[in-house]
């Protein structure tokens, strides 16, 4: 079976989860190393051309940069430079370019830095007060010399709360912070000297990241997912507290929300996955109205507005991820592409002697079909409209891939016969959202005779399975706001599988056919998620996360009978993982590989788990230091491939947005 999910996607929402809370969108989305030239965008129909001015601030070839952030003066940019799996310090540099200054050191885990408006002082997420080995993050300050560009003085906590993405207030006396994890659907602000936290806002759904300080300090804005509603919504609050009104909807699962300013009423969002014209960001009022379109260069993400929201700094983050194939039986991984891209595993063949690797060649993205032995790799034509979601059949006779009408946003499905070049359009208008998938028997994201999607009919969601020569076939109509709150399906024939939330449990459901009632085959407190069937039916494996304040992941295993009944009382499989994603069964349905972080410094492996009891999870990745950044189990279980990210330096840069 084939998901419509695209490799972009993947690397997305496949494997870092954990760490992209923490460091924010994986910067895959591709800068020319000189572009100081300053480029015409050109804005909505009957408004004022907007230049964009791209101007490299400071690079390194060892560093790696994240969330870089301008000084209240204008002076110092401040940002985290992650060192391997354990540690990330802080560090600044002169905004006129110049050496780098570190500000904290020791192996610790220091992210999301945030300056006071006094500019003497930062606040960041820092996992320095939590014991070895939990990895646990709360606010700090740390005081700051503006002359010499030091600290001056030792970091000090300032949340008892688990947190992320702290902001201060515009009198300094605050600071708004995203507990995690238990608290997802909330805000809460603490004194900036210490003391009692206290909840600002609760939603019913999920916010995305933190907050933003109104100037006066009065109100707070947000991002929030809400149930029963597509895409991402610009919120704003008291921060006195109270009901949470909405500013702007975005309305589309394909926009996310990368930086706010509620000074000039700015609001940065990405396209993920990219536009067919390339990788882009988007600058639009607080109500929703845009401002400038931004084009991005190569390996380039914007992630934060000067004070004054008339400019964004971004990086540039230089290196690769080739792809990398390791026995599952054990062994020494090899390698299978060079690394020069950011390569991505997607299709294997139906005899696992080739396997289709999404890449770029000369600035476009195309397919590489490639021996696993050795050889030479084909290139498959991609058609301009596909970008990054185009993914071959195990029969290498057809290509599916989305296209994203850039006006409209619409995204419609089509599949190419590579014999003679024949396309035609499957559905015209198909849902996606990235951190969902839809899965066959075995979890193969790509592969098999069909392919699954949801396609819009009204207010309702079609899931929908098409073979590349047949009609599609109904599996099953969904209310749209239903799909919206889902984050994955099974399906293994006309069976389906998902979870629901239950107040704080999940449960299991399975459900036959168009119009079959869903039974309930498990019930766990926690949270469940993308369950997965085994290729023989006769079991369901689902992500689990374990409630209370600190994060613990595990596969939840079920056995199902053949009319849909519990044969087996659901258990957990743990490896001591904190996050995990990617289910996907060996053939003989004995186990399931999953990538996940280990606690000992949020290390990103490939695990195997059997369900025979007694057997230990195996690492299969454990020889190999590199992160993680998406994997594929061959059909015939004997091999993982997996995109294995390289880092070589990055740099600042500073858009300065000119009407």
């Amino acid at each position: 079976m084939i998901d419509i999910g695209t490799g972009s996607d993947v690397r997305q929402a496949g494997l870092r989860c954990a760490l992209l809370a923490v460091l924010g969108l994986a910067a895959l989305v591709g800068v020319h190393p000189a572009c100081l030239a300053a480029q015409v965008v050109q804005a909505p129909s009957g408004a004022a051309r907007t230049q964009l001015r791209f101007t490299r601030i400071f690079g390194s070839d060892s560093m790696q940069i994240m969330h870089p952030a301008l000084s209240p003066d204008g002076r110092w940019i401040v940002f985290n430079r992650p060192q391997g799996s354990d540690t990330s310090n802080l560090w600044v540099v002169p905004a006129s370019g110049g050496a780098p200054i570190q500000l904290t050191s020791g192996r610790h885990l220091d992210f999301n830095p945030s300056w006071f408006p006094s500019g003497d002082r930062i606040a960041f997420a820092s996992n320095r007060p939590s014991p070895p080995g939990e990895g646990r993050l709360f606010v700090m300050t740390i005081p700051f010399d503006a002359r010499t560009g030091m600290s001056a003085g030792p970091a000090q906590q300032v949340s008892l709360e688990e947190a992320l993405f702290p902001r201060v207030s515009p009198d300094g006396r605050q600071i708004i912070f995203h507990p995690t994890p238990a608290r997802s659907n909330s805000l809460m602000v603490v004194p900036s000297v210490g003391g009692t936290a206290r909840t600002v806002v609760r939603v019913d759904g999920t916010v995305a990241g933190g907050g933003e300080w109104s100037p006066d300090g009065r109100e707070i804005f947000f991002f929030a997912e809400l149930s029963g509603s597509a895409g991402r919504h610009l919120m704003r609050v008291s921060a006195d507290g109270g009901q949470a009104r909405q500013l702007w909807s975005m309305g589309s699962t394909t926009r996310h929300p990368a930086a706010l300013n509620a000074t000039a009423r700015r609001v940065l969002t990405l396209f993920w996955p990219h536009l067919p014209s390339g990788p882009a960001e988007e600058v639009s009022t607080f109500e929703g109205r845009q401002i400038a379109r931004v084009p991005l260069h190569r390996n380039m993400y914007a992630s934060s507005f000067t004070p004054d929201g008339q400019s964004l700094l971004a990086t540039v983050s230089e290196g690769a991820a080739p792809i990398r194939v390791v026995p599952v039986a054990g062994g020494p991984a090899r390698s299978l592409t060079e690394a020069r891209e950011y390569d991505w595993p997607t299709t294997w063949s139906a005899d696992a002697t080739r396997l289709a690797v999404g890449t770029r060649a000369n600035g476009q993205w195309t397919l590489l079909d490639v021996p696993i032995e050795g050889g030479q790799a084909a290139e498959t034509a991609m058609p301009p409209e596909a970008g990054s979601s185009a993914n071959l059949t195990r029969d290498r006779r057809h290509l599916f891939y989305v296209a994203t009408d850039s006006v409209t946003d619409r995204k419609s499905l089509h599949v190419r016969r590579l014999s003679d070049g024949r396309t035609r359009e499957i559905a015209p208008d198909v849902f996606q959202k990235p951190q969902m998938s839809i899965v066959g028997p075995g979890g193969f994201p790509y592969g098999g005779a069909e392919v699954f999607y949801f396609g819009r009919r009204g207010d309702r969601l079609e899931l929908r399975a098409c073979a590349p020569e047949g009609e599609p076939r109904l599996l099953r109509s969904f209310p749209a706001s239903f799909v919206a709150d889902r984050n994955g399906f099974g399906v293994h024939g006309e069976r389906l599988a998902w979870a629901e939330d239950v107040a704080d449990s999940s449960a299991l459901l399975v459900a036959e056919g168009p119009n079959g009632a869903p039974r309930r085959v498990a019930m766990v407190p926690g949270r469940l998620s993308a369950p997965v069937w085994s290729p023989d039916g006769r079991w369901l494996a689902a992500n689990y996360s374990a409630p209370g304040a600190r994060p613990r992941y595990a596969v939840l295993v079920v056995g199902v009978t053949p009319g849909n009944q519990p044969s087996a009382p659901p258990r957990l499989i743990e490896a001591g993982l904190l996050w995990g994603g990617s289910l996907a069964w060996l053939p003989d349905s004995r186990a399931v590989t999953v990538v996940g972080t280990s606690g000992e410094g949020n290390e990103t492996d490939i695990w195997l788990l059997s369900l025979r009891e007694g057997d230990p999870p195996v690492n299969l990745t454990r020889d190999d230091p590199s992160n993680m950044v998406d994997y594929s189990l061959s059909p015939d279980g004997r091999y993982i491939a997996y995109s294995a990210e390289i880092s070589r330096g990055s740099s600042i840069w500073r858009i300065d947005l000119q009407p």
